[in-house]
């Protein structure tokens, strides 16, 4: 039911749907924080999949508290995809009963501050999220913002209004932890600055055992000599992308740094450094997640990544994780 222009629901429009399993009403105008939206998804007792993003009006005062919808009669979500606010209220909201949420993703975030309490409420199963075009100035970035989610496996943060040193502080609660991906792309503040990585910037990063290894974008400009040789598990690593930044990786002293670093990084499948040194308004980025499907792996590294599918228009439509196209 996306793209409708919807603005109100009955109470009762869903009441003979309770073996329906996904639905999705993004980009509308429905008041998700209304009572009469809790009442409407009641019935939808076997609710796998809830997709509510892009229902936030412009006229909405976002800045007070809000609460979300009531989640506990759908204890079978796994996905749930959504905005979130200035100052959300999760604790109203019976998550900590849903447990078998696995994956969340606040398409467009409007927080301010990320406080270690901001999403205590959420449950622990939790092992995906994604925070998309967060549009407000993330003054305050506390270090345990991410702690209530122990399992957490993928990280993605895709067009956020935060310092890169701030975003790579979220990974403290996973020092020593095995995670899939950390995903950050143009990750900056509201006014762009270049970025000169150092080893305490990267300190939290440099202990996560990581397959996927993303800052695409992040005005990134140099690192600190041995920075590199610093990480703890290079052997973990299988797909790097730092696309889209403007410095050399083996310029100088930095190179032979980078022999002994890949010489460690004995599992590395993927390695992108394309769109640097100069300002591209289009980059185009591969998939990993098809990186990943061996039998693809010789159509990828003889065609630069330009994977399309036979069945979908996927190709052409924005991807939460990274866009189809060509290496560059």
């Amino acid at each position: 039911m996306d793209f409708n222009n919807i603005d109100t629901i009955d109470g009762y429009a869903f009441q003979s749907f309770k073996r329906l399993r996904w639905l999705s009403m993004r980009q509308n105008h429905i008041n998700i924080f209304s009572k009469i939206f809790d009442i409407a998804l009641k019935s939808l007792l076997g609710l796998q999949h809830l997709d509510i993003r892009y229902n936030i009006d412009k006229t909405m005062d976002i800045s007070k508290p809000m609460v979300y919808p009531y989640f506990e009669n759908h204890p079978l979500i796994t996905d749930l995809y959504m905005d979130i606010v200035e100052n959300p209220v999760f604790k109203l909201s019976g998550f900590k009963n849903i447990l078998e949420l696995n994956t969340i993703k606040f398409a467009r975030c409007f927080l301010k501050q990320m406080f270690n309490d901001t999403l205590v409420d959420l449950p622990s199963t939790i092992t995906a999220i994604y925070f998309h075009e967060c549009v407000g100035k993330l003054s305050i970035v506390e270090a345990d913002f991410l702690k209530p989610f122990p399992l957490l496996q993928i990280l993605n943060m895709d067009r956020v209004a935060i310092h890169l040193g701030d975003a790579l502080k979220l990974l403290y609660p996973f020092t020593h932890a095995r995670m899939t991906s950390i995903i950050f792309k143009q990750i900056s503040p509201l006014v762009p600055k270049p970025v000169f990585i150092t080893r305490v910037m990267i300190q939290y990063l440099m202990h996560v055992c990581v397959k996927t290894l993303v800052l695409a974008e992040c005005e990134i400009v140099g690192y600190e000599k041995r920075s590199l040789l610093a990480f703890k598990f290079p052997e973990c690593l299988e797909n790097v992308v730092f696309s889209g930044n403007r410095f050399s990786l083996a310029l100088g002293a930095h190179l032979r740094e980078l022999i002994v670093f890949m010489r460690k990084a004995i599992n590395v499948k993927f390695f992108d450094l394309s769109y640097n040194a100069i300002n591209f308004n289009n980059i185009k980025y591969c998939n990993l997640d098809v990186l990943d499907n061996p039998s693809y792996a010789k159509e990828i590294y003889s065609k630069g990544c330009q994977i399309k599918s036979s069945t979908t228009n996927e190709n052409e439509a924005y991807s939460p994780i990274l866009e189809k196209g060509s290496n560059g």
